[in-house]
């Protein structure tokens, strides 16, 4: 018997996507069921497996995001062959149909705001007096910067809400990420979003920063809370 481990959900008759990864799929009352095999040695104590197991979902759910909705489910939700999992969908079906609905037509895109790393020092001091000034206004200069990357991070994201039928700002993990904005667009809704991040391109240079738009994913960051209408 194996081990599965349910990635999402699909309408009935949506189509094999081209290069997914190796996964089954569960004919169930609120649509397609689709599965990832969990191997039969994985450790669930380390982070191997369980970092396998999302980039095989997020693969997964990506190439069918593509081409027509996907219900994401959260990460974890292991059963121990078909049955477990045919019984699970039937006791949940009115929750994921209801979910399934909030979600129909809409994609998920991610901007990410990424800081570029300055290169270059500059001329050397020419003594301690002069070191210590520089010091101070290179502090400062980074401070001013801090202060007008994160208005400039707070002013898209509102442009952005008035395209999206959600948005989400996560701050970075890690040096170089600023922050991550999290949109829930309609499906074919891309262009005014690419339009509005091309407008500020300029503006995200001239302060060290890289924007980047990604997608379409599952709507993972809206599952529980969806955007109304």
């Amino acid at each position: 018997m194996t081990t599965l481990m349910l990635a999402g959900i699909v309408p009935p008759g949506t189509p094999w996507p081209d290069g997914a990864p190796p996964h089954e799929r569960l004919e169930a009352e609120p649509g397609l069921a689709l599965a990832l095999p969990v191997p039969e040695d994985a450790d669930w104590t380390g982070e191997a497996t369980t970092i396998a197991l999302a980039e095989a979902q997020h693969g997964l759910l990506c190439r069918y995001a593509a081409a027509g909705d996907v219900l994401p489910v959260a990460l974890g939700a292991v059963f121990s062959g078909r049955a477990a999992l045919a019984a699970h969908l039937s006791s949940e079906a009115e929750q994921i149909a209801g979910q399934a609905r909030l979600l129909s037509g809409r994609v998920e895109y991610m901007l990410t705001i990424d800081i570029v790393a300055e290169t270059g020092s500059g001329p050397a001091a020419s003594g301690g007096r002069d070191h210590l000034r520089r010091r101070r206004a290179a502090r400062d200069r980074r401070k001013d910067r801090g202060a007008a990357r994160k208005r400039f991070v707070d002013g898209i994201a509102r442009r952005l809400s008035d395209q999206a039928l959600g948005l989400r700002v996560r701050p970075g993990r890690g040096a170089g990420r600023l922050a991550t904005i999290d949109l829930l667009l309609p499906r074919g809704g891309l262009d005014a979003i690419s339009l509005a991040v091309e407008a500020i391109l300029d503006d995200a240079q001239d302060l060290g920063l890289c924007l980047t738009l990604t997608g379409p994913c599952p709507a993972f960051s809206f599952l529980e809370r969806p955007a109304d209408g």
